[in-house]
């Protein structure tokens, strides 16, 4: 598997917004929020490196470390 390099290759990492919301503990409004900006927050972004892995997910990659 290729490794995800925006917000949009994680929600399909997770199958969709829902199901990524609900494993990081947030709204699903919060995702959607995340997607139209093209970034995550820092700890979330820690949160998703951890659970894929960083073969398939950096944290740099998907976040904005000066927000």
């Amino acid at each position: 598997m290729q490794q995800a390099k925006t917000v949009i290759d994680v929600v399909k990492l997770y199958g969709n917004q829902r199901t990524m919301a609900e494993k990081l503990g947030v709204t699903e409004g919060a995702v959607s929020h995340w997607v139209a900006a093209e970034t995550v927050p820092p700890k979330q972004a820690i949160k998703i490196e951890r659970h894929f892995g960083p073969h398939l997910v950096r944290a740099v990659d998907i976040s904005d470390a000066e927000d």
